[in-house]
């Protein structure tokens, strides 16, 4: 692992492959996670309400039944009791959405829902937590 006191810079690429972490938080998850879903509602993603306020979600679906795809950005605000999300950057062809969100709390845990227009969705998300 790389440590410095006084800063770093990079004048080239960087390339990581693991998290990006703040402390000991981890705070960019550097993968992408693919779930298939359908057209109910399916948990996408979670995270303690505790040790995260926020998140920003960068999303790819795939409407494998009708070849269509859709990309957006959520970002995800939370109290610990209630979660709120926005969905803004909504791009898709065909003639309406693939995909809707929604979020809540679970348990202590934040949880992002997605549903699906059609049967056979694949979707892709990489996502950034900022800490309480």
């Amino acid at each position: 692992a790389l440590q410095t006191t006084g800063g770093a810079g990079i004048s080239g690429d960087a390339y990581i492959g693991g998290n990006v972490v703040y402390g000991t938080v981890p705070v960019l998850n550097g993968s992408s996670t693919t779930t298939s879903i359908g057209t109910g509602a399916k948990l996408v993603d979670s995270f303690a309400s505790a040790t995260y306020r926020s998140a920003k979600y960068v999303i790819s679906v795939t409407d494998v039944t009708n070849t269509q795809y859709q990309t957006s950005e959520i970002v995800l605000a939370q109290d610990g009791t209630t979660s709120t999300i926005s969905s803004y950057g909504l791009v898709y062809t065909g003639s309406s959405a693939r995909m809707t969100f929604s979020s809540n709390i679970i348990s202590g845990n934040v949880m992002l829902w997605a549903s699906g227009v059609s049967a056979n969705n694949t979707i892709k998300l990489q996502r950034t937590l900022i800490p309480v």
